[in-house]
């Protein structure tokens, strides 16, 4: 399958609408740039929700620190990131303060 941008091989499918399950075929690098908006008429229409502490799930962490995080995470019950970061703001609060 091409890239309908570049006509490059081996595209992936990028979304177009996630609820509707509506693809395109995009080469990763169109694909990148779709998703910043850099290619006209090929960004997701309907984007699933952002967190609302993106700059914690931007944080580049390493697999022992991601390790720590999800045992953590079991064991607090947190059904989500968000909870696990909520529980963390609480604890943390002053430290951070």
């Amino acid at each position: 399958m091409n890239c309908k941008v570049c006509r490059a091989p081996n595209a992936i499918q990028h979304h177009l609408s996630y609820r509707r399950n509506i693809t395109v075929p995009l080469c990763r690098s169109c694909h990148r740039k779709a998703h910043y908006g850099k290619i006209a008429g090929y960004a997701p229409i309907d984007k699933p929700p952002r967190s609302r502490y993106p700059k914690v799930h931007a944080m580049r962490l390493s697999e022992k620190n991601w390790a720590f995080l999800w045992r953590l995470r079991r064991r607090i019950r947190a059904r989500s990131w968000d909870e696990l970061v909520e529980y963390l703001v609480e604890v943390y609060a002053e430290e951070w303060a």
